[in-house]
């Protein structure tokens, strides 16, 4: 998926055409280097999950048509409702909250646990 799929995706979500929306895409490519940065840590769950390598650092975009480095689960279930939220912020807060609820639910969902091994540092017999 493309940041410009992203987009048409969000759109989608908030009942828009592209047409109608055009003072919107100026702010595609930051606003998706933020999305980008807050389901990092998602996307690196997911991935020590499944056996897959880490990314090596968070990605950015510099263009609409870039590939996205991330599992299709978050590009498809999270990323849309989070751009949508930051998108119609000032236009409707009402429609914001609600994405952004979404959003993070979905996000929340998507993330696996991430289990680590403990060291005892008590030393005791596990009693």
């Amino acid at each position: 998926m493309t940041a410009d799929d992203l987009y048409g995706a969000a759109l989608a979500l908030m009942a828009e055409s592209r047409d109608r929306a055009k003072g919107y895409r100026d702010k595609l490519v930051p606003l998706v280097n933020l999305l980008l940065a807050g389901a990092y840590p998602a996307e690196q769950a997911l991935r020590r999950a499944r056996g897959h390598p880490p990314l090596a650092a968070l990605p950015r975009i510099a263009t609409e048509g870039e590939e996205l480095p991330y599992r299709e689960e978050l590009l498809a279930g999270a990323l849309p409702y989070g751009l949508a939220g930051m998108l119609v912020m000032d236009d409707d807060p009402g429609k914001a909250n609600y994405f952004n609820a979404v959003y993070d639910a979905a996000l929340a969902a998507l993330s696996p646990a991430d289990f680590v091994p403990v060291a005892d540092c008590y030393g005791g017999d596990g009693r």
